[in-house]
């Protein structure tokens, strides 16, 4: 009887530890091998929003969802299903035989800078 319910137990952990939540999606991906260059999730007041770019334009957004391992785009044009996995910084969308792979945009902490010394010269100069 224990070692089922180890079993059982250590099953329960495995599934927790890949379940995806929407934190997961939200931010910028860059298409690696994709139909577009660039995907946006956005999670806003309860209100789950994409856009997709392609030649540095915008080429679909709409809503999204995320059910399980499922990513449903629901775009101007048409809706779309995707097995999602993600590992690290990789995204990788399953539709069909077709995958396609994102690696997730890290925008950089940039602190503040020092006040260049001739600034204040230049601004008492013109005033």
């Amino acid at each position: 009887m224990k070692p089922v319910l180890v079993t059982l137990f250590l099953a329960t952990l495995a599934s927790e530890a890949i379940a995806l939540g929407l934190g997961d999606l939200t931010g910028s991906w860059t298409a690696v091998r994709a139909d577009v260059e660039k995907m946006t999730f956005t999670w806003y007041k309860a209100q789950l929003e994409f856009r997709s770019s392609l030649n540095q334009r915008p080429f679909e957004s709409g809503e999204w969802d995320l059910r399980g391992d499922s990513l449903f785009l629901y775009g101007s044009s048409r809706t779309r299903g995707f097995a999602v996995t993600i590992s690290g910084d990789t995204l990788r969308l399953r539709e069909g035989e077709s995958v396609q792979v994102f690696v997730k945009m890290i925008v950089p902490f940039i602190q503040e800078r020092e006040v260049p010394s001739f600034l204040p010269r230049i601004c008492t100069d013109f005033t």
